[in-house]
């Protein structure tokens, strides 16, 4: 759904017609979001030496931050109507949520796909897809208490809220 407001969707109406509807403050304030993914995702190896061209997987990586971020505020707002969130086995709603959208990403790849999926795929390696939308929300730090020092802890100003 993300990707018909995102810099590929933005060239067409909504009746599909082929027109850029962005004004230049728009494109500009996107593109300012974004290049904070593209600077993040650049910093994720695939393999030793080897980084995630966040240029190359910008779109997938703006989409799977979008549908997550949508997808939190659904079941937030679902939690919101119910009487209480019990744990089950010991896991909030929240921390269930997260963990199923990691699950949703497990897979291994050989090295050798790695390295031509970082070359030529927009898509980026899913242990990225897992972990890279996540490091961007609030309630991913607070359900699972990520503090300063912790492996997956971004700092609030280094973190892209674009929708």
């Amino acid at each position: 759904m993300t990707h018909g407001f995102d810099s590929t969707g933005r060239h067409f109406d909504a009746a599909g017609n082929l027109t850029d509807w962005w004004t230049a403050n728009d494109s500009e304030e996107f593109e300012a979001f974004t290049n904070k993914l593209v600077a993040q995702f650049d910093r994720c190896e695939a393999l030793p030496g080897v980084p995630v061209n966040g240029k190359l997987t910008v779109t997938e990586n703006t989409a799977d931050l979008g549908g997550v971020t949508l997808a939190l505020h659904a079941l937030q707002e679902a939690l919101a109507e119910q009487a209480a969130s019990d744990l089950l086995d010991g896991y909030s709603p929240e921390a269930r949520f997260f963990i199923a959208w990691a699950q949703l990403w497990m897979s291994k790849e050989r090295p050798e796909v790695l390295r031509l999926m970082i070359s030529a795929d927009p898509h980026p390696p899913s242990a990225f897809r897992a972990t890279g939308p996540l490091v961007n929300l609030d309630a991913f730090f607070t359900t699972f208490a990520i503090q300063p020092g912790d492996a997956m802890w971004r700092d609030k100003e280094d973190r892209v809220e674009i929708w």
